[in-house]
């Protein structure tokens, strides 16, 4: 358990939301360009001909990214599960050859779920839920290596509303391939408190660190694995 993990910084993230103070930080940071910090780190981190799996690729913005900095000998794996997001990345990936977009949810097991959308035009806050509107197919990292509908990457990033000790549980035989250097989460704090999962955050530094990754927080919300 790192600082960020900690009871202490947990109890006043909690304060914090209850008071508004979480929202007025977001909206200060999208000002002032949110994720940039995230946006140069994975930059820095990508070497042309590196595979690179976008898990919850959203409309492409991180695609498009990572499809420049790899170059033609790269490849990235775009995972997107709801069909009407999907649409939208795949207009955002025309043309580019080196990105090839799946169309599932990943998890810790196979098999079928359902999504709740969210709101907003790009649908940013939908996520997995029991009783969720929108079918969508789960599937785990290590399964689509053994299908061979992915190849092995060399980062990955996550961003996945509350799901990322999940996907992180099902991609455990990656963990140990030392082909993987890099992986960039967002670990979404405010679900897991409001989903009485508050210790997932520790537990998914725990993981990590048992898979012999080094931990850095690269802001409030984003953690970088790496080896």
């Amino acid at each position: 358990m790192s600082f960020m993990t900690s009871s202490t910084v947990t109890t006043l993230r909690r304060i914090a939301r209850r008071v508004g103070l979480v929202k007025a930080a977001m909206l200060l940071l999208r000002s002032l360009g949110y994720e940039r910090l995230l946006t140069k780190a994975m930059a820095a981190r990508l070497l042309p001909g590196a595979c690179v799996w976008d898990v919850g690729a959203n409309v492409g913005h991180y695609t498009r990214l990572f499809s420049e900095c790899v170059g033609s000998s790269g490849r990235v794996y775009a995972f997107e599960p709801l069909p009407v997001t999907v649409a939208k990345l795949t207009a955002a990936a025309s043309g580019l050859d080196n990105v090839s977009i799946l169309p599932v949810a990943l998890s810790d097991r196979t098999g079928k779920a359902a999504i709740n959308p969210g709101d907003g035009d790009q649908l940013a806050t939908a996520r997995i839920e029991e009783l969720g509107a929108v079918p969508i197919e789960l599937q785990t990292g290590d399964n689509m290596i053994l299908i061979g509908a992915a190849d092995l990457p060399a980062m990955v990033k996550i961003d996945v509303e509350g799901h990322e000790f999940e996907v992180l549980r099902g991609m455990r035989r990656v963990l140990c391939t030392g082909n993987l250097r890099d992986i960039f989460i967002e670990v979404h704090f405010a679900i897991f408190g409001a989903t009485g999962r508050s210790d997932k955050p520790a537990l998914i530094e725990r993981l990590l660190s048992d898979h012999d990754f080094k931990l850095r927080w690269i802001d409030q919300s984003h953690l970088h694995a790496y080896r």
